[in-house]
């Protein structure tokens, strides 16, 4: 007996637990519904607001598919039977013209290629490929200029023409709108049928519908409206007007440009050429005077920004040079490298090819949020503070804050060569010394040298273009040189010039190489995150091939601006 109560209240609570969990669902799926009606509401206000725009009024307010058809034939000044008259088609002919859609004058190939050549992106970097060919003309001897101004001007014109052919493509839109409009058509008049350049015209299976018509007869006509709407839907056309208010949806309109897909019909024309829907949408594409879209507006916000900030700190660094005993020459050359990586020279070009070739979203993409945004940027900020981290790091190394270890830089701290001659041709230190006519016989008898007073400039053999400091002083009657800024360890080689390895060598030769590369890097991830606004850069990967290419022309700039030994032993610098 007690076994039963026990299974009836075991039944009971679990009774009562279905309930109550049946009662939480529906509560549930009723807040889901409730919201999901507000977000319909919601949006349909934003439909019907964005509606009262002048286009879509001009569409709504017509009446020609409510009306009488006695109206319609008195408004049209024609028969609904016997269509025009040749007299009467004359007189149309003058009074509207053709059955043509207008189209904006287009601005000339090279004033679009011009503009592309001087934005502001191009400017910074035809002012920088100009320093390039003037440090070149002021140092023949250094090619490595002349090649950076070319690989600018490369640059400039790869992005330019990429931009220009792309809005070329955009501008087939009008184009395409003109293909609309079907050669001939078979119309009524003077009481008889011909087959004329389209007011009342029989509309037969397979064929284009030649204006904007109101349905007479409908024998089992169906239309595809994907011109105006991009559904492939079939949909019902007959004589009885369905949509008093909304004659975009009624059944006794057939639009210019769409296709009957079944049946046959008979309708009278409404209106033609500019004044059908698709040419006032046309209107609204060529329509010269067009709002700022948001992209734009962030695009050239983001043009002017970089622009700034590119011009400030490549000034400053090269106010900066001066100040630590740089050359004017070696300035410049840091100026024009540092106004180059900081400018990102194919993101207007990748901007308008993705926006133009993106593919529509599916159901799994989610669409793009704050908390992805702030995801996505958190990751490329991650990426960018290594790159950071690693390029200074090295660049504290240069400047004698030497870390015990770092890949490559293992504590590299040696003898100081105090017995190289550099005023010996076959001494590794030999070099173009500013200073060696004034000691010709590298002995202190005649000079005003003490302990370590002179400091000399000289291009050392390991480098043609490393520019190295060195302090001279008397030791037992003969000048040495103090390597003070070039601390080399003559013990470690390196395996591709064969030579010691140095602080101010290798040390800032690897700091410039790390700094270029690093930003490219950056720059690389930046596209990536703006390109996909989504979180994952290896779930978007790299599928476009223009993106491909802007990568290799930055990567091209880079190794142009960076150097890496065994480049610079190749070409001889």
């Amino acid at each position: 007996m007690q076994s039963q109560q026990q299974v009836r209240s075991a039944s009971a609570i679990i009774t009562g637990f279905n309930q109550q969990y049946q009662e939480i669902q529906l509560l549930e799926a009723q807040r889901e519904f409730d919201q999901i009606t507000r977000e319909l509401m919601l949006r349909r206000k934003k439909l019907l607001k964005s509606t009262e725009k002048e286009g879509y009024r001009k569409v709504q307010n017509i009446d020609v598919h409510s009306i009488p058809l006695a109206e319609l034939e008195r408004r049209l000044q024609t028969s609904l039977t016997n269509g025009l008259s040749s007299h009467q088609l004359e007189e149309k002919m003058k009074q509207f013209g053709k059955n043509n859609l207008s189209q904006k004058e287009k601005t000339p190939w090279y004033i679009q290629l011009f503009h592309e050549l001087t934005n502001v992106f191009a400017l910074l970097l035809w002012a920088a490929a100009a320093l390039c060919f003037l440090a070149y003309g002021l140092t023949p001897e250094d090619p490595s200029n002349l090649y950076l101004g070319i690989v600018l001007i490369a640059c400039i014109l790869i992005t330019a023409l990429m931009t220009y052919f792309q809005n070329r493509k955009s501008e087939a839109i009008m184009q395409g709108f003109v293909n609309f409009i079907p050669p001939e058509t078979i119309v009524i008049r003077d009481g008889k049928q011909q087959k004329l350049p389209a007011v009342v015209v029989i509309i037969e299976f397979g064929k284009k519908i030649p204006a904007d018509i109101r349905i007479l007869e409908s024998n089992q006509m169906k239309v595809e409206n994907s011109s105006l709407t991009g559904e492939s839907l079939l949909l019902v056309r007959s004589p009885e007007c369905t949509h008093v208010e909304n004659p975009l949806e009624t059944k006794n309109l057939a639009f210019f440009g769409t296709l009957c897909k079944e049946g046959t019909g008979k309708g009278v024309v409404i209106f033609t050429g500019d004044k059908t829907v698709i040419g006032q949408i046309a209107g609204l594409v060529q329509s010269s005077i067009v709002d700022e879209t948001p992209l734009k507006k962030e695009l050239d916000a983001f043009t002017i920004h970089i622009a700034c900030i590119a011009l400030s700190i490549g000034t400053l660094f090269f106010v900066l040079g001066f100040a630590v005993g740089y050359l004017a020459i070696q300035n410049l050359i840091f100026a024009v490298g540092i106004i180059s990586a900081n400018v990102p020279e194919g993101v207007l070009a990748n901007v308008v090819l993705d926006v133009m070739t993106r593919r529509p979203r599916n159901k799994n993409e989610h669409l793009v949020g704050g908390q992805l945004i702030t995801f996505a940027y958190a990751q490329n900020g991650v990426l960018e503070t290594f790159c950071g981290f690693f390029q200074w790091y090295v660049s504290f190394n240069d400047f004698g804050f030497t870390p015990t270890s770092l890949y490559f830089l293992l504590n590299k701290q040696g003898v100081l060569p105090k017995y190289h001659d550099i005023y010996n041709p076959k001494d590794p230190w030999f070099g173009n010394s500013n200073l060696k006519e004034s000691y010709p016989n590298g002995t202190c008898e005649g000079t005003d040298l003490t302990e370590q007073e002179d400091i000399d400039w000289i291009y050392p053999k390991h480098g043609a273009h490393d520019l190295r400091m060195v302090l001279l002083k008397c030791e037992n009657g003969k000048i040495v040189s103090n390597m003070e800024w070039g601390d080399c360890n003559i013990d470690l080689i390196s395996p591709v010039t064969k030579r010691p390895y140095c602080y101010h060598t290798e040390a800032s030769s690897y700091s410039q190489t790390s700094f270029f590369f690093g930003v490219v890097l950056g720059q690389i991830c930046n596209y990536q995150a703006l390109r996909q606004l989504k979180g994952s850069v290896i779930y978007n990967g790299f599928d476009n091939v223009f993106m491909y290419l802007a990568y290799f022309v930055e990567i091209l700039i880079t190794w142009s601006l960076s150097y890496i030994e065994v480049f610079n032993t190749g070409f001889g610098t």
